[in-house]
């Protein structure tokens, strides 16, 4: 556990950029971690800004992470809208959320790669397994964390967003999102966001390290019948309540 918690220093989460520069127009794009929330803030800022020659730069200004430094002070304006990456649990004081969820399987295989990548974890998976489930991970489990949202009783302009959909059916999906944000988008522009934002295309910058999107159901490939039927025992009610799981 203390390997776990060690890696995660870098994401520690302070009480003014999770609390206190919350602004009622701001709009939340709100996710467990490794739920492709870093592609659709590519999506959202090619549809939204399609003529703006630098849009990693764009990024940083109106889309910002708010877990890293260069977004903290773009979180206190009062007078631009901005799309703020966050990985919280249910926030009451969140005043418009776009919740991307996605099968708390693939999840914890993407972020067993992403802790070996970009944190030098060196467990195996059934290790990471064991703290994944345990809620040993920053922003605890992912069967807590989709059911903080998505069986929220608090009513705000609220947008949840599938990722197998958003993968499977992608134009469809940023359609809804435009709808949500009360933005009319034209066919071409839509288009070549998606195009814009797609895997190689972000890689190819050389300006991210970590990953944009995979195809559902990569965990079939790493998991074991053990890891499957514990993680249908700890998460079998979320995974059935949303499509992942069905009844024998």
């Amino acid at each position: 556990m203390y390997e776990i918690r060690s890696l995660v220093e870098p994401l520690v989460r302070t009480y003014f950029q999770r609390w206190m520069f919350v602004y009622s127009h701001n709009v939340y794009i709100v996710s467990y971690p490794r739920s492709g929330n870093t592609w659709i803030r590519f999506l959202l800022a090619y549809m939204l800004y399609p003529d703006d020659d630098n849009i990693e730069e764009r990024m940083r200004k109106t889309l910002p992470d708010q877990y890293r430094k260069v977004g903290h002070w773009m979180l206190w304006s009062k007078k631009e809208v901005h799309f703020i990456k966050s990985h919280e649990p249910y926030c009451s004081r969140y005043p418009s959320v776009i919740y991307l969820y996605r099968d708390g399987r693939d999840v914890c295989v993407s972020y067993w790669d992403w802790y070996q990548r970009l944190r030098g974890y060196s467990g195996s998976f059934h290790d990471f397994f064991d703290l994944y489930v345990g809620g040993h991970v920053v922003f605890g489990t992912w069967k807590d964390h989709v059911e903080s949202w998505l069986s929220r009783t608090h009513v705000i302009p609220f947008l949840p967003v599938k990722y197998e959909d958003l993968y499977t059916h992608t134009y469809e999906q940023v359609e809804r999102i435009a709808d949500f944000l009360n933005k009319e988008i034209r066919h071409e522009v839509i288009q070549n966001a998606i195009d814009q934002s797609s895997y190689n295309k972000i890689l190819s910058r050389g300006t991210y390290s970590g990953g944009v999107k995979g195809a559902p159901g990569k965990w079939k490939e790493v998991f074991t019948a053990e890891h499957e039927e514990r993680f249908r025992k700890h998460a079998g009610t979320t995974l059935l309540k949303y499509g992942y799981y069905r009844e024998e």
